[in-house]
């Protein structure tokens, strides 16, 4: 790399990017995986939390997008309109062993690991509507998990792995669900007239990191799993969406949208201060 491009790197990187979304931590929480849209194409990256080491992880005329990392930190999933549909792909972090998990038309996106990497849960529309789906991490094992004329989608895995929080419309409004695996039992977690969703965990497992439209703007907040002590992060006086809660529960990674164009954002949990994450090659 010469001095004159590495400037321009420093420099000029963010503005490469129409739009950076779906921000994921690495397992480590060291480094950050997101969707990245440039020249109106859009492609996986990687960078490091500060923004740094930016490097290409897919590379299609096709969307890619969603990612998430395997825990084993080896492994990224993504969503991929590159067979004319919605398919879960994996793909290596070093952008090598690219391979489709789901191949059907009504297909699946939005997959994330369970926490021992055995499995990935997912939403597809292959029985006409929108339920969350189970399947092996090699592509073997299909299983449904709910069944619903409404609309489920979005899974995250708790921690522990014994349940996955989902966003559904069943009650005629979007709200967050927590469904127990070894029961089949789900919890209404979000109430109201707002559309509320679920986008993680807390490594603690006994708290979430939300957002709803209830103060104008899409605004983050947090609220145990049973919906009490809601807490919110941002203001919503800007939309703030695809909160991902770091390792170590510290931080929050996001969209932050300025006319109306998504930007990677950091934000403390505890002091709820937030900053841009400028992305550079360096």
């Amino acid at each position: 790399m010469t001095l004159l491009f590495s400037i321009l790197a420093i420099f000029h990187t963010n503005s490469l990017f129409e739009t950076t979304t779906q921000p994921a931590w690495s397992p480590d929480g060291k480094y950050i995986t997101f969707a990245g849209k440039q020249d109106g194409n859009q492609d996986i990256y990687i960078a490091n939390r500060k923004g740094r080491k930016l490097r290409r992880l897919t590379n299609h005329p096709a969307a890619d997008f969603s990612p998430r990392w395997s825990p084993d930190g080896n492994w990224v999933s993504f969503t991929s309109m590159r067979d004319g549909h919605h398919e879960v792909y994996i793909v290596g972090v070093d952008g090598h062993q690219l391979h489709r998990l789901t191949e059907q038309p009504g297909g699946g996106s939005g997959a994330v690991w369970s926490p021992d990497g055995q499995h990935l849960a997912f939403t597809s529309m292959r029985d006409g509507n929108a339920n969350i789906f189970l399947i092996n991490a090699d592509g073997s094992g299909l299983k449904r998990l709910t069944d619903n004329g409404a609309m489920d989608g979005a899974p995250v895995w708790s921690p522990d792995g014994q349940q996955i929080a989902f966003n559904s419309n069943r009650s005629g409004n979007w709200d967050g669900y927590i469904l127990t695996l070894i029961t089949g039992d789900v919890q209404q977690v979000t109430h109201g007239a707002a559309h509320e969703f679920i986008f993680d965990w807390f490594p603690s497992g006994d708290k979430l990191v939300l957002t709803t439209d209830e103060f104008g703007e899409e605004t983050i907040f947090t609220a145990k799993t049973d919906g009490s002590g809601f807490t919110k992060l941002t203001d919503g006086h800007m939309r703030h969406t695809s909160p991902q809660v770091s390792p170590n529960g510290k931080w929050i990674v996001c969209e932050r949208y300025e006319s109306q164009v998504a930007k990677l954002m950091m934000i403390n949990v505890k002091s709820k201060k937030g900053k841009a994450l400028n992305l550079v090659f360096l």
